[in-house]
């Protein structure tokens, strides 16, 4: 059965609206900022009022860039079908604002799209364009594929870590409890920082629980039958862990560490619908 797409919570027809109001109240307040900050003395000034006028002018210009943005392809979509060719400067773009066309790339000819293109910044942060995310399809791509998946993300690999992973999650919950015995407050984002890297996750997943206490409760209710009055609880218990293990997942849809994909080049021509 073929996944449900999804819908998005605002009419397509809205988004021109929607663009035109937002980056309009996001200039307004940027615009007062600045006269803000001509007009009165540095002593004067309130920081509060700048951090304030600064997030409302920086939240309205997102959210109306990205919904100009998603105008934009909606009207370039209808005008002209479901594969565009765009010239940014002197490169040309194929863009792919269907998932039936994205599927063709992707699944049907993934091989012909595998390939990245060779950018100025992969070369100067990732060792001349030689990292595994943006080495081009070849013999030194798949040497590199095959060390990571055998060498470092090897099911085998990842327990010979287990021991460490679980003694730092051990001194992180002894911090927390430590600090509650004291009945001193807790910078979570701190410890997890600490802890480990992509911590943002993390976040997005207890920001979710709080906001849906419902959700929460299920949560609860499932780590305490599975810990069964243990002390603590290993890693090998996360694995009964469903439905924790599907509000992650569910997190990690809703807030990808990585939003976009990276850029891929065919390399070789190829027929999609028709069309070369």
């Amino acid at each position: 059965m073929a996944p449900k797409p999804i819908a998005s919570p605002v009419a397509v027809t809205w988004y021109p609206t929607l663009a035109v109001v937002m980056l309009a109240i996001g200039l307004i307040f940027t615009a007062s900022f600045f006269i803000y900050e001509a007009t009165i003395s540095r002593k004067s000034r309130s920081l509060a009022k700048e951090l304030i006028t600064g997030t409302v002018a920086s939240v309205f210009l997102g959210f109306g860039s990205l919904f100009l943005l998603l105008a934009s392809g909606v009207y370039l979509a209808k005008r002209h079908g479901e594969l565009m060719l765009l010239h940014l400067g002197i490169r040309p773009v194929l863009i792919v604002p269907s998932a039936d066309a994205t599927g063709e790339i992707m699944k049907t000819n993934d091989t012909i799209f595998s390939n990245r293109p060779k950018l100025a910044i992969s070369d100067r942060l990732l060792y001349e364009g030689k990292d595994v995310s943006t080495a081009p399809h070849g013999e030194h791509w798949r040497r590199m594929r095959s060390i990571c998946v055998l060498q470092l993300l090897s099911n085998k690999r990842v327990q010979s870590f287990r021991g460490v992973r679980e003694e730092e999650l051990g001194l992180l919950v002894d911090n927390v409890k430590q600090s509650c015995l004291l009945s001193l407050p807790v910078n979570l984002r701190c410890l997890l920082v600490e802890l480990i890297q992509p911590y943002t996750v993390l976040e997005w997943v207890m920001t979710r629980l709080l906001r849906h206490p419902r959700v929460l409760k299920k949560v609860q209710n499932e780590i305490m039958g599975i810990a069964n009055s243990k002390p603590d609880i290993a890693e090998i218990d996360l694995v009964q862990m469903h439905y924790l293990n599907a509000v992650i997942k569910e997190t990690l849809r809703l807030y990808p560490p990585i939003p976009l994909l990276a850029p891929r080049e065919s390399t070789k021509d190829v027929k999609i619908w028709a069309m070369t």
